[in-house]
């Protein structure tokens, strides 16, 4: 039986994705409502008894001058097996389908090495995007660090030694965390700006996180890392279930040589494990672990908080309409080339 629910009434939804192994933030009704750019839907598939066996929520947007739909499903769908899988893929293709879409995007947290759900997506149509880096809409290679019964000193031990040395000498220079506000928004977007300046991104909005944090209020939480009472550094993180992860961070040029965005991760970790958490997300790496590519230096600072890597099967997209597909895909490319 299939459901589509709303954000107003989106409770067992919200309620079966905290729960499941596989489940996501991006997947819930919260995050849903930090994105007002998107149209949200959610989609229940239950057995005969009610029990939930699969959910999917779909974030939607108009392309353009197309009055045509994207219907993506950011980190879904979740679901117990293959067959649910299938029916519920059917359904937002469907639904999808009714409402104008032209292409459904999925990116779900299953391991690469799933060969049996890919031969499954393949089979539906789906087509795999292979990119590794941050070209997607959610990262395929991300860094999970495990809490399962580790008290804070445990999970301290287990961090690389230069990590725990640099963790204390935030400490002994006088470095601070605090947790921050909306009223620490304007400080937080400028450091993002100087994070994307020096990192190579596009900064997003004030508007943006001030949204990130009031549809997610609850579960967000903002922490900031001070010396002096000046502002060094700045983290977002979510907890939900019993997972955390890290969404967002930023920094000054001035004062990173004190270290406050190791701090800024022991304290966010030390915030999961106080909420019950079994699971630290380290979100999103360019590329594999290895030494010749040019982002290992990120690699190398998330294993170094006990953290391991994990390759997702990846975005991947189900063609509606097909012509329109083909239209919409080679003016985004000659969009992208005139930039």
């Amino acid at each position: 039986m299939i459901e589509i629910v709303e954000l107003q009434n989106a409770q067992a939804l919200d309620a079966y994705v905290r729960n499941h192994p596989r489940g996501h933030f991006m997947q819930t009704s919260s995050y849903g409502r930090s994105r007002p750019d998107y149209r949200w839907q959610g989609i229940l598939l239950r057995n005969g008894e009610g029990t939930i066996r699969a959910a999917m929520a779909l974030h939607s947007r108009p392309v353009r001058h197309t009055g045509k739909y994207l219907f993506y499903a950011p980190r879904g769908p979740v679901f117990d097996s293959l067959e649910d899988f299938r029916e519920i893929i059917r359904s937002a293709a469907e639904l999808s389908r009714k409402e104008n879409g032209y292409l459904l995007r999925i990116d779900p947290a299953i391991p690469a090495a799933d060969g049996m759900f890919r031969q499954e997506a393949a089979k539906l149509g789906f087509r795999f995007d292979l990119r590794d880096d941050y070209s997607t809409f959610q990262p395929k290679n991300v860094y999970q660090t495990s809490l399962a019964g580790l008290t804070e000193t445990e999970l301290l031990s287990r961090f690389h030694p230069k990590t725990r040395y640099n963790i204390r000498l935030a400490q002994r220079r006088g470095v601070t965390v605090r947790e921050g506000s909306g009223g620490d928004l304007p400080v937080f977007r400028a450091m993002m700006a100087e994070t994307a300046k020096r990192d190579g991104f596009t900064v997003k909005p004030e508007e943006f996180y001030a949204n990130f944090l009031a549809g997610i209020d609850g579960d967000a939480k903002l922490l900031l890392a001070e010396k002096d009472g000046r502002v060094l550094a700045g983290v977002i993180g979510v907890f939900q279930g019993k997972k955390a992860w890290y969404v967002y961070g930023c920094s000054f040029d001035e004062g990173r040589g004190d270290m406050p965005n190791y701090l800024l991760q022991w304290e966010l970790m030390r915030s999961a494990l106080a909420a019950g958490c079994k699971l630290y997300d380290f979100r999103g790496v360019e590329g594999e672990p290895t030494a010749d590519n040019p982002a290992y230096g990120l690699h190398r600072f998330k294993q170094g908080f006990d953290a391991r890597f994990v390759e997702f099967a990846g975005q991947m997209d189900l063609p509606l309409r097909p012509v329109a597909c083909k239209v919409i895909g080679l003016a985004q490319r000659v969009m992208c080339c005139l930039r």
